[in-house]
């Protein structure tokens, strides 16, 4: 892609972020999704930092790892690549037993960690999928987490089972989309 084409989407998600999205989910069903609070928010950013802390200090492996995790209202996805399914077990029971974490998704793979050039590809991925998502009036875009790794894209969120099935039917046709994963807390 040229580089115009990376202006153009850091335009769009900088433009998206200045004027605020509420103007793009107006047709939005509101008892599809629910809203999180700002300290609901800072909850899962410090519950994000204090795993990754646990992993890097825990283990000098992590070191060598390239662990991803993320959080929503406390259910926690791990993503990323480890050099032993030992690693990968000890990650996802260190979360599970982590004060606030209502869940855990394992994605971890055994593995040699994705090149830079797989991880540039995956964040562009996520902003194409973050940008259809926020200019489709029928979701709410920010009810929706989205993640990618090696081309799987985990979506993340409370909604319904009908807005979970229009969120991945936004994300699938996305070009480097290899599966989608709905890791989802449905609200119906």
């Amino acid at each position: 892609m040229k580089k115009t084409g990376y202006l153009t989407a850091a335009l769009l998600v900088a433009s998206l972020g200045l004027t605020g999205c509420s103007v793009f989910s107006t047709n939005a069903n509101p008892n599809d999704y629910t809203t999180r609070t700002q300290t609901e928010i800072q909850g899962d950013k410090q519950l994000q930092h204090a795993l990754l802390n646990l992993y890097l200090q825990g283990d000098s492996r992590y070191g060598e790892s390239h662990v991803n995790v993320d959080a929503y209202n406390g259910y926690v996805l791990l993503t990323g690549q480890v050099p032993s399914q030992d690693l990968k077990d000890l990650a996802g029971e260190a979360a599970k037993r982590h004060r606030g974490v209502s869940g855990v998704r394992n994605e971890l793979t055994v593995g040699e960690n994705t090149s830079r050039t797989q991880r540039i590809k995956d964040s562009w991925i996520t902003t194409r999928i973050t940008s259809k998502l926020w200019t489709n009036n029928r979701i709410n875009g920010d009810s929706v987490h989205v993640i990618t790794e090696n081309g799987s894209v985990y979506l993340m969120g409370h909604v319904s089972h009908r807005q979970a099935d229009t969120i991945t039917a936004t994300a699938t046709p996305i070009d480097g989309v290899k599966r989608v994963v709905k890791v989802f807390h449905y609200i119906d």
